[in-house]
């Protein structure tokens, strides 16, 4: 852990009047750093062991309440997710073996892209998992070759695989393309807001993720979809967010965050910096928290 991030967390939890904040705001966050957070690497830059190392980096230093570990990939061919069920059950482990020193035990998540995927998860028993659609319909054509109405099957049969399991699954989906797509452009808020409220209407979605595809999310957008989710009923507890950072970002993620804060928004995706600079830090974020926590 950082010598700034140790710092801000004692700022927190050494104040009664900011500890008090934090846990009205109680954050849950989602490691991403062997998922996306390397996932434009090559697979050799990540062998298993250099994965093994940073997994237990991040269970030890930062314990999350949630860590993605990879995706479980359709293709035969070598890909950096290639190990991903072994660093599942290397990571099922380590936290299983010290679970009487953990306040919160980390859960272990698993990304499936298809029905197959799911199979292969469901015969390895693994119980968290994630799917993933977008607002975009040529976001979604482009990125994994599937029409909108291809992918709802898909994440259909996904549903009707788990049922049948008979297991005590988590599932959390995100959404991409929520205000910007990389081929469309701006996408409308209540567009957005539609598609959202599709997918709690009609799957059993543990979690429903935000994200930020191009790192460009504008505040007010983001406001208007979420009140238009708060009005329509949908328990803010459900929702997360996935941003992407960049320089000239940072005061629309600040307001982003300070308005996920007041609306009881508190789950949020996180990456080792070293990692990747273009998902949020845990420096960011916290340094963001405690700008909140201490206005």
């Amino acid at each position: 852990m950082s010598l700034f991030l140790s710092y801000i967390r004692n700022q927190i939890t050494n104040c009664p009047r900011r500890t008090k904040i934090y846990n009205q705001i109680s954050p849950i966050l989602t490691d991403i750093s062997l998922s996306t957070g390397i996932s434009s690497h090559s697979p050799v830059q990540f062998p298993t062991k250099v994965k093994l190392s940073i997994l237990n980096r991040i269970i030890s230093q930062q314990n999350p309440r949630n860590i993605e570990v990879g995706v479980l990939a359709n293709s035969t061919n070598p890909t950096i997710f290639s190990d991903s069920i072994d660093i599942y059950k290397y990571a099922n482990r380590k936290i299983y073996n010290n679970i009487d020193k953990i306040p919160n035990p980390t859960s272990i998540y698993m990304s499936i892209p298809s029905g197959f995927a799911c199979k292969l998860a469901i015969d390895s028993n693994i119980t968290h998992l994630s799917v993933n659609t977008s607002i975009s319909a040529s976001f979604q054509e482009h990125y994994t070759m599937r029409t909108m109405t291809k992918n709802k099957m898909v994440l259909a049969k996904i549903d009707k695989l788990l049922l049948e399991s008979g297991k005590n699954t988590t599932i959390k989906l995100y959404i991409s393309c929520v205000n910007h797509c990389p081929i469309l452009g701006k996408i409308d808020p209540y567009a957005a807001f539609c598609e959202i409220a599709y997918y709690h209407i009609n799957h059993n979605y543990d979690e429903i993720c935000i994200t930020d595809t191009m790192g460009n999310m504008n505040p007010k957008d983001y406001e208007k979809i979420v009140r238009f989710l708060h009005l329509y009923g949908v328990p803010m507890s459900k929702i997360s967010l996935h941003l992407r950072v960049s320089n000239t970002n940072i005061g629309n993620i600040r307001q982003i965050l300070w308005h996920s804060f007041s609306m009881g928004i508190n789950k949020f995706d996180v990456c080792l910096s070293e990692l990747s600079s273009e998902n949020m830090s845990y420096e960011l974020f916290n340094q963001i928290l405690y700008e909140y926590i201490d206005m």
